[in-house]
């Protein structure tokens, strides 16, 4: 990622697994044939080493198909089960959006609110003035990473609660102006976090699942991820032992939950459960 205007200098970079070409829906008949292919596929994933986790697709709120592979804990050697806990990583910020969404919708806070009603000193006091609830939702109020380096050379049992790692994250300052681009910021859903803690569709759904260019943010909406324009949103989630993704599929009824304990593995598995199911709605 590099900065919008000159001299264009690299603000982010990172590495993923190439998509190997064009991604084409793949045909099949009935969810049924898609279930089967997908554990076909799966299954040579997990015996060639490629994957330890749990997936699960859904339909209308019901599993279409539902397994779990590979080891929870090495040392034990004890298997990864259906209820096994997993970390979701970024994953959590869709669970914050929606409910953030659900006190807009109850009027207890507005997109336009300034973080100020809520928190008025963070991460000082004119800042917070300047930073609306849409911001911290788009990532675009200029907040950065509470993961720095206080928080990597530190035990993380020091770091349980929301106040915890607010304390980490206060030394933070605004990067630009709030609303005027996009920047990826986990301080921003921690103070979102906070405010749902202080303040205890169109609706409201689709306002959060579509992009918000108006601020800088054109493929990003409140808390949603966009892929391929509207076809399908989330978010996902990674760290070290961490890979997860949460999606859903347009309007189909269908739902994607991908769980790993190891990082950045299940990137050719996304795209092989939306070349089945995702791209099959069009």
């Amino acid at each position: 990622m590099v900065e919008a205007a000159a001299p264009y200098r690299v603000t982010r970079f990172g590495v993923r697994g190439g998509a190997g070409g064009a991604l084409h829906p793949e045909t099949f008949a009935t969810d049924a044939d898609r279930v089967r292919e997908l554990q076909r596929y799966l299954r040579k994933q997990v015996a060639d080493g490629h994957f330890s986790g749990v997936v699960l697709v859904a339909k209308d709120g019901k599993p279409l198909y539902h397994e779990v592979f590979g080891i929870a804990n090495r040392d034990t050697d004890t298997p990864n089960r259906l209820d096994t806990n997993f970390n979701l990583g970024s994953a959590n910020k869709n669970f914050t959006a929606i409910a953030i969404g659900q006190l807009v919708e109850e009027g207890k806070l507005s997109w336009d609110d300034p973080l100020s009603t809520f928190i008025p000193d963070f991460p000082d006091s004119v800042s917070a003035r300047k930073v609306r609830i849409k911001h911290l939702l788009s990532h675009t109020s200029g907040l950065g990473s509470y993961f720095n380096q206080t928080f990597m050379e530190s035990s993380r049992a020091r770091w349980r609660t929301v106040d915890d790692v607010m304390r980490l994250a206060r030394p933070d300052s605004l990067a630009f102006e709030p609303g005027t681009r996009f920047a990826y910021s986990n301080t921003g859903f921690l103070v979102l976090g906070k405010v749902i803690e202080v303040v205890t569709g169109r609706d409201t759904l689709d306002l959060m699942r579509s992009p918000k260019p108006e601020l800088g943010s054109p493929r990003y909406g409140y808390g949603f991820v966009l892929f391929d324009g509207p076809q399908y949103w989330g978010n996902g989630g990674d760290f070290e032992g961490v890979d997860a993704d949460v999606e859903q599929f347009g309007t189909s009824g269908y739902t994607m939950i991908i769980l790993a304990n190891s990082h950045m593995v299940n990137d050719p598995i996304k795209r092989k459960v939306r070349a089945l199911f995702a791209y099959s709605i069009r």
